[in-house]
């Protein structure tokens, strides 16, 4: 849930506000995939630290990180001290994306996205970027340096397409049976994932208290075709919530496992067990 599309979508905006103008002055790792990013202004610092471990990956912001004496390394030297301007999170990816001009510092939250014909893991990545725009972003860049296996990915081409991996949820079919509720509700373009997918099913029995409807119920079924315009409704308003929340709820789950949540979870398994941040 860290990497989760609408926790990094807060990291980004947080990122943005606290510190646009501020000077990269250490990028380094001192632990296994770990990489570590200081930014400083006057007498303000903060450090944006990444893991690109599987599956307990994060991308959070903390105080300045102090650097150790020995066993570290200092990674992306040709960004040390550019100026932050901008930092945005991909639409419709886990995708971060830091502006340094003249470079773009990519932080690729997921594995498996393509680099020429690899399967690549999550990695962060610089790029020579002027700007951010839309159509910048969708030309091809060769790849300048990498945090995880620079070597091989030194010069391979780079890019973000997203437009054909997440459909619209509101064009999909009712006549289909191959396709589930939630897998519908969770790889749409709304970027829902398996964990607000089922909050949505949870919203759509207290509110219309339908207590059949399933995450495993195909998009045919007559009871999916009866509640579709609510469940549209309540995703779009799912997604804005995520979108505007000012609040964050640890919730834990039967094994109580600790998840990270944008919005206040309806299930009332959950609801004892919700923490605001």
């Amino acid at each position: 849930m860290l990497l989760h599309y609408y926790i990094l979508h807060h990291i980004a905006r947080e990122l943005q506000e606290l510190a646009e103008g501020f000077f990269l002055t250490e990028c380094f790792t001192q632990e296994k995939d770990t990489l570590h990013c200081t930014f400083e202004s006057n007498s303000r610092a903060m450090t944006l630290e990444a893991r690109f471990t599987t599956p307990q990956g994060a991308v959070f912001l903390r105080p300045q990180m102090h650097r150790a004496h020995q066993n570290t390394l200092t990674i992306f030297p040709e960004l040390i001290g550019r100026t932050l301007r901008s930092v945005r999170l991909i639409p419709n990816e886990r995708i971060l994306c830091l502006h340094l001009p003249p470079y773009a510092l990519y932080f690729v939250m997921f594995a498996g996205w393509k680099c020429g014909a690899h399967s690549s893991p999550a990695n962060a990545l610089v790029l020579q970027q002027e700007s951010l725009a839309p159509e910048a972003l969708a030309q091809e860049q060769p790849i300048l340096n990498a945090f995880r296996s620079p070597q091989a990915l030194q010069g391979e081409p780079f890019c973000v397409r997203t437009s054909l991996l997440h459909p619209s949820l509101h064009d999909c079919s009712l006549n289909t049976t191959s396709t589930t509720l939630g897998e519908a509700l969770s790889t749409c373009n709304l970027m829902l994932g398996r964990f607000y997918a089922r909050e949505v099913l949870r919203r759509l029995r207290a509110i219309h208290g339908c207590p059949d409807i399933n995450y495993e119920q195909p998009l045919s079924s007559p009871l999916v075709r009866q509640y579709w315009d609510n469940i549209l409704h309540i995703a779009d308003d799912l997604r804005s919530a995520c979108l505007q929340a000012e609040e964050f709820f640890l919730v834990r789950d039967a094994t109580n496992a600790p998840m990270l949540s944008v919005c206040r979870l309806t299930d009332d398994v959950y609801a004892h067990s919700i923490e605001h941040y």
